[in-house]
């Protein structure tokens, strides 16, 4: 048995040996493919990894969306019914519950701004001070809205980096006034820049 064996290693050496150039062929051939293979999936993985990272820093990573899609069910359609949604009030209900680490409100619509001789549709947010912990968004400068802001009724805004600089190019807005609407608003900070190259908004 371990004669038979050594036998046909020395057969295998000499076939290759003798056929040298064919040999080398299918050799270059395996490792071209297995480094093709192997470049592929570490290509694919890393690209998933940074399209997730970039995902996870536009602060969808650990957030529940409620939607607003009709019930299937008739008796959840008539409890639909009955029900005129969450509002501004459920808020401190909700956020009283130990099992969520923050809870935030929201309000969006598509509005004019103008700062200056510049005019852009852009939009608009309307959110509570805890959407920052919510969605995890930076800062590039200034501050975000407190809850002073929010007792006090403040109208300050924090713009997009894109927006801020679309209206004030290489100015610093900080500070300065911005209307959106028919309502003036003071600028107390600017939003950093979101997700990355492979998952990003302005």
């Amino acid at each position: 048995m371990r004669l038979a064996f050594w036998e046909a290693v020395r057969t295998t050496l000499a076939e290759i040996w003798a056929h040298k150039f064919r040999s080398s062929l299918t050799l270059t051939g395996v490792i071209l493919g297995t480094f093709g293979v192997v470049f592929m999936i570490t290509l694919i993985d890393g690209l998933k990894a940074m399209v997730w990272d970039g995902i996870k820093s536009l602060g969808f990573d650990g957030v529940m969306f409620i939607g607003a899609d009709a019930p299937q069910d008739p008796l959840e359609r008539k409890k639909a019914g009955l029900s005129r949604g969450l509002t501004y009030r459920d808020l401190a209900v909700v956020g009283g519950e130990d099992s969520l680490d923050a809870v935030a409100a929201r309000r969006i619509k598509d509005m004019v701004v103008r700062a200056g001789a510049e005019e852009r549709r852009a939009r608009v947010y309307g959110i509570t001070p805890s959407y920052v912990t919510v969605h995890d968004r930076p800062i590039a400068a200034g501050r975000w809205f407190d809850r002073g802001d929010e007792i006090e009724r403040r109208r300050v805004a924090v713009l997009g980096l894109e927006l801020a600089e679309l209206m004030f190019g290489s100015d610093d807005p900080l500070g300065k006034q911005i209307r959106i609407g028919d309502t003036a608003f003071r600028i107390v900070g600017v939003e950093g820049r979101l997700g990355n190259r492979q998952a990003n908004s302005g």
